[in-house]
């Protein structure tokens, strides 16, 4: 594996994918440049279940990029596959992907009340 590039959104909430670096690397994508894409976890790549479905089980397999979530265990190196299970997908992406955007529902929530009773 050669790494062409790294993207990053500093200090953009993972719950768009209109981040500047997101959309940097889907330019790539489009162009060639790049047949995989690997991130820490699948919460780095975004807190948005559907979008981040939509990326791992439509976009990247239409356009031939495999998908790594190191942390995860998740490698689609030979279609959609859950490294902790010997064949198949299992439901452990889906749930994950939706316990990531909940953990940023929380944090906003928190966040909002901790603001609300310092201003009062």
């Amino acid at each position: 594996m050669e790494i062409q590039a790294f993207y990053s959104d500093e200090n953009a909430s993972g719950t768009s994918f209109e981040r500047k670096g997101f959309q940097k690397m889907l330019s790539d994508i489009s162009l060639g440049k790049i047949d995989c894409v690997v991130v820490k976890d699948l919460s780095r790549f975004g807190r948005n279940a559907i979008e981040t479905g939509f990326f791992i089980q439509q976009v990247f397999p239409e356009k031939g990029i495999r998908f790594i979530a190191i942390n995860d265990r998740f490698d689609t190196v030979d279609g959609i596959t859950d490294l902790t299970f010997d064949k198949g997908t299992g439901i452990r992406i889906p749930i994950t992907n939706i316990l990531n955007e909940e953990f940023s529902v929380d944090i906003r929530r928190k966040q909002k009340a901790s603001i609300d009773t310092q201003i009062h």
